[in-house]
């Protein structure tokens, strides 16, 4: 392995396994942890007051597994889970450049590419890791079917895990269409290609529906997956997301751009569409950038190769350069820089998810609502719901958290939004539903007339604010010393 190579994997690597607990976190964990605990998918949300919806735990899988995890080792457990499913995204990625026969340099820079597109996506330990390593090993299994076409028989039980773990099986199921039907119409495909290939997208189809929901996930999905969620930064266009989200996305565009203008077209036409599809898709909803990234460098290594300087002669020609290519015997090597980067990363971080103080709430905040109520309703902000769940549930249950549409109507989310920024729409909230307490954001705009109204702030911190009707002012909390770095799962 060359030095570069050693150095990106390295240094890629101890960035990517930077950890941070995501809002919904508390949430999968718990969850997980209810299934663990009665062998059952609960038909039934005992946590909110507002659910107006059937819960579909689409992502029952992944929160098992993650509880089970957190039960094994706590913290520790959760950054091992995702250090492994990391480490198996990265393996797939090397195996299958290894097949692609590339030069030194493209290759290392397609490894960069990846980990640069995937980076912002695997900083949270979130049920969407499992949907990377997923669409990787897809990808892989589509390229090693091009010299070998009964390996997709693979394909379908990939889905088998896939849909039971996240709902970015769409986005494979999609990648996958978009593939077959290229290769099907294509006039090179032979007559038995062309049965592994149908066989892999029928069973595939059909694998989507061994879940606990059967073909109703199918109908959840056609009511609420949509490019319009303009409250959730995910769901935004790329262009509207902080810079650091955007420079990944604009470097994969212009790979691929590039390698398909001076590279050539693939010989497989389906490998440019996928990105294609991707490319379009990532630019409206930004949360599938990381797909993106990871199919132009899973599928146009061949074309960066003939585009690279020095890299080819021909344009026309496969890649034969040999220096550099990813040979068996480079392998040990790579593990072992994978393996410094874990060890690095795990004595910067050995137990700790870290609580960021972007959207956390003071933690001081839990043992004042403990100490006012045992239980009753909670009206809460939308990223401390399932904050809420863990320390207070289901005695106190929320009126809205992240698990959004799997619980809630898209009329109660609106009824939520229009309630924090006082929009008409929503002002009557507190009145409707008659909660115990209140928990928001102390620079809502909602927040002065509900003072004006008669809620007594219990709490008033520089971050959130606890509001509680018919009670007097409590004395001034005892405030937590603050510390260097609050950890999974707090206060």
């Amino acid at each position: 392995m060359t030095p570069l190579r050693f150095a990106v994997l390295l240094a890629t690597t101890v960035l990517a396994l930077t950890n941070h607990a995501d809002p919904d976190l508390w949430g999968h964990v718990l969850f997980g942890q209810d299934i663990l605990n009665t062998w059952s998918i609960p038909a039934a949300d005992p946590y909110s007051f507002t659910n107006d919806r059937p819960w579909v735990n689409h992502e029952w899988l992944a929160e098992t597994v993650m509880a089970a995890s957190y039960a094994i080792a706590g913290g520790v457990g959760l950054v091992l889970l995702k250090i492994v499913v990391v480490a198996a995204m990265l393996a797939i990625l090397l195996w299958s450049l290894r097949g692609d026969r590339l030069p030194t340099v493209p290759g290392d820079f397609l490894i960069f590419l990846a980990v640069a597109a995937t980076f912002s996506r695997i900083i949270p330990v979130r049920p969407q890791l499992f949907s990377l390593v997923l669409f990787c090993g897809l990808l892989a299994v589509l390229k090693q079917g091009e010299r070998q076409a009964r390996v997709l028989v693979l394909i379908p039980l990939l889905f088998v895990a896939w849909v039971n773990l996240h709902g970015g099986w769409l986005v494979g199921l999609g990648a996958l269409l978009v593939w077959s039907t290229t290769r099907l119409i294509a006039p090179s495909t032979g007559a038995a290609e062309r049965r592994w290939i149908a066989s892999a997208a029928i069973l595939s189809l059909l694998a989507t529906f061994v879940n606990p929901y059967g073909p109703g996930l199918w109908g959840f999905l056609y009511e609420t997956v949509g490019f319009a969620r303009p409250d959730i930064n995910d769901w935004q266009p790329i262009h509207r997301l902080p810079v650091g989200f955007v420079i990944p996305w604009v470097l994969s565009l212009i790979t691929a751009l590039v390698a398909l203008g001076r590279g050539g077209w693939p010989a497989n036409p389906a490998r440019a569409f996928v990105c294609i599809m991707l490319a379009v898709g990532s630019a409206r909803v930004s949360r599938l950038d990381a797909f993106f990234g990871l199919s132009v460098a899973l599928l146009l290594g061949p074309q960066v190769a003939r585009a690279w300087p020095r890299s080819a002669t021909s344009r026309d020609q496969p890649v034969t350069n040999t220096a550099g290519r990813f040979a068996p015997r480079s392998l040990p090597l790579v593990l072992a820089s994978v393996a410094v980067a874990i060890g690095l990363a795990i004595a910067r971080h050995p137990t700790c998810l870290t609580i960021d103080p972007s959207w956390a709430p003071e933690p001081d905040v839990v043992s004042i609502i403990r100490n006012h109520t045992q239980g009753g309703r909670l009206l809460t902000w939308f990223n401390w719901g399932e904050y809420a769940i863990w320390f207070f549930g289901p005695e106190l249950k929320v009126s809205i958290d992240g698990r959004r549409e799997t619980v809630y109507s898209d009329r109660m989310i609106g009824d939520h939004l229009d309630f924090y920024f006082d929009r008409p729409g929503g002002r009557d909230l507190a009145e409707r539903l008659t909660p115990t307490m209140l928990w928001l954001p102390s620079g809502l705009p909602v927040v002065s007339r509900l003072v004006q109204q008669g809620w007594v702030p219990i709490y008033r911190g520089p971050v959130s604010v606890v509001l509680a009707a018919n009670s007097a002012p409590g004395p001034p909390p005892a405030t937590i010393a603050p510390t260097v770095r609050r950890c999974f799962p707090g206060p």
